[in-house]
């Protein structure tokens, strides 16, 4: 007599991954933290999306990341050392706490698009400036959000590049 045998799998639910994630960002092993990072990019990209991370993971042993989608999180300063990362052409931070930028990020030589909105900038990251293949800039915000950029600078002209500003429900 032939017996059938059901067996099912039981997917971790995507909060359970989530929560499985940090813990091993916070506790893990270095090989750990880096087996779990790798878990998370697809396609050159990495999602760090509403994880509440006050600041990134150490990326330097993954170049050939592309884009990173940080958004959503509790970061404060802008992370400089993503410059590492020779390949990184976008990168999502809206929807953090950062409140200014460093005023040279010409080591990002590679980045594309910047997206910034729903952040603290009372004034235009000047910083922004010397990305010199910027193309698509997003300092949008929302109207919760009572922190607002007032002007945009001179010398948004010295970004040849730019295709794409967007500064929507700011004072400008």
């Amino acid at each position: 007599r032939a017996e059938t045998v059901w067996t099912s799998r039981v997917w971790p639910s995507s909060s359970a991954r989530t929560t499985t994630f940090l813990y091993v960002l916070r506790h893990g092993a270095e090989k750990d933290v880096e087996r779990a990072i790798r878990g998370r990019i697809e396609d050159a990209s990495l999602d760090l999306v509403n994880l509440e991370l006050e600041r990134l993971p150490d990326l330097s042993a993954f170049p050939e990341l592309e884009a990173i989608e940080a958004g959503s999180n509790r970061l404060k300063e802008f992370p400089l050392e993503l410059a590492a990362l020779p390949k990184l052409r976008s990168l999502d931070l809206g929807g953090n706490f950062l409140h200014a930028l460093p005023a040279d990020l010409s080591q990002f030589s590679a980045l594309r698009e910047l997206f910034l909105g729903v952040n603290r900038f009372r004034v235009f990251p000047e910083g922004v400036l010397t990305l010199s293949k910027l193309e698509r800039l997003d300092l949008s915000t929302e109207d919760f959000n009572p922190v607002r950029v007032e002007k945009i600078p001179p010398g948004i002209e010295r970004l040849p590049e730019l295709r794409e500003l967007r500064v929507g429900r700011n004072e400008v």
